[in-house]
């Protein structure tokens, strides 16, 4: 089955989640997240099929978020590992970690720093001041670029505040 492609779309949100929005992908960044590993290593460990993480892999490399070379100690093997973009998904994931933790009342994994090994705050939105914010709290307009969907959006949600607003009339 093909998997619908969102790499038309100018909005943010979809792009990110054509490139990581994966099962698998998720699976894929969390054991690079460790280090380097080779292909044999993921397919044992993430108990997936060959052609999908050969396709994840490829996609990932191919967007920039993971780099795939070949160690000289073993010309068969393919050794994939974060790159800068790939990287700066950390914050994402332990977002992610956190946000499960705490709906699924557990504590699956503590995450520490190397330098004190003090336990990292939770992962929270900040205005540039620092203050932590909420939803009711932002406000998300256009950038440079511009976003067709985000325009659509505030159009539905315009057309629905109209209709309520006449119902209670």
């Amino acid at each position: 089955m093909t998997r619908t492609s969102f790499k038309h779309r100018d909005c943010p949100i979809a792009l990110g989640s054509d490139a990581i929005g994966d099962k698998w992908k998720i699976q894929i960044l969390r054991n690079l997240l460790f280090g380097a590993w080779r292909y044999d290593d993921l397919l044992k460990n993430l108990n997936i099929s060959s052609k999908v993480l050969s396709n994840r892999l490829a996609e990932m490399v191919n967007d920039g978020i993971l780099s795939k070379c070949t160690p000289a100690s073993d010309k068969r093997a393919r050794l994939y590992s974060l790159t800068d973009k790939g990287r700066e998904l950390l914050p994402m994931l332990i977002t992610l970690a956190q946000w499960n933790d705490r709906w699924e009342g557990t504590e699956s994994i503590k995450i520490f720093s190397k330098n004190n090994y003090l336990p990292i705050e939770n992962v929270a939105v900040r205005s540039i001041t620092g203050e932590q914010q909420q939803l009711d709290d932002i406000l998300i307009s256009e950038g440079k670029s511009g976003c067709s969907d985000l325009l659509s959006i505030r159009e539905i949600v315009k057309n629905r505040k109209s209709l309520s607003k006449n119902r209670e009339q």
